[in-house]
């Protein structure tokens, strides 16, 4: 039964049978607040959050010499279908910001955490380090593990940065920035070119890793989080 009459006689949506109403967005790094009374009548909320990608190394190669980073990691993502009793009159959200990219030969920027009170956290991707020699003989360069879980109901890491390696004094490749969990994002692109790493995309991607024949070359920056609040009534 959708309908019921209220206490004045007038004819009313039973809000228990109502469903989804109201999609919240909170894509901007920095925290905000929600407030459970602006809300009369919410049953229930369906929270899922993405946690900022890492940033890509940087990279500064001797003359001469080359020298390519790993990406960073994806932020990890967290969900949880949460009763509006179990909430608080308030809770605060945090939307955590992408990791900034290493200029020269220092490491990426963490990305930051997201969520939503204690109860729904989804942490930032790690930012990518400066392994790896300034040379000309052949070198691999491991990719960037994951954060761990968050918390939620469903909780998982991002994706690893990818791995970069150098054939020879001239060919190598830079990493490519690890994917956000729940594909909410993508990494930056692995480059082959002397140019800044690539940026994270959409939500949480981690930053590319950079790649130097001689020129310092910043690495990506990671792409900032998100969170989003369905509404039920």
């Amino acid at each position: 039964t959708f309908f019921t009459i209220d206490p004045s006689g007038n004819l009313t949506f039973r809000r228990t049978s109502v469903g989804l109403q109201q999609l919240l967005v909170f894509n901007i790094p920095g925290t905000f607040t929600f407030t459970k009374a602006g809300f009369p009548g919410l049953t229930r909320i369906r929270v899922r959050a993405v946690g900022g990608g890492g940033g890509g190394a940087g990279a500064d190669a001797a003359p001469g010499e080359t020298v390519a980073r790993a990406g960073g990691s994806g932020g990890g993502y967290s969900e949880s279908v949460l009763d509006a009793a179990a909430l608080g009159a308030t809770e605060t959200i945090a939307v955590g910001l992408g990791g900034a990219g290493g200029v020269g030969n220092d490491f990426g920027d963490n990305g930051g955490t997201s969520s939503f009170g204690g109860l729904v956290i989804a942490l930032g991707g790690n930012g990518s380090s400066t392994a790896g020699t300034s040379g000309t003989t052949v070198q691999t360069v491991p990719g960037t593990p994951g954060a761990a879980p968050g918390t939620g109901q469903i909780a998982t890491a991002g994706s690893s940065g990818g791995p970069a390696g150098r054939l020879n004094g001239t060919d190598l490749i830079g990493g490519e920035g690890g994917d956000s969990g729940g594909g909410y994002g993508q990494g930056g692109n692995a480059r082959a070119s002397e140019t800044v790493g690539a940026p994270g995309r959409a939500y949480g991607g981690g930053g590319g890793g950079g790649l130097s024949r001689g020129a310092s070359i910043n690495g990506g920056a990671g792409s900032g989080g998100a969170v989003f609040i369905d509404l039920y009534y």
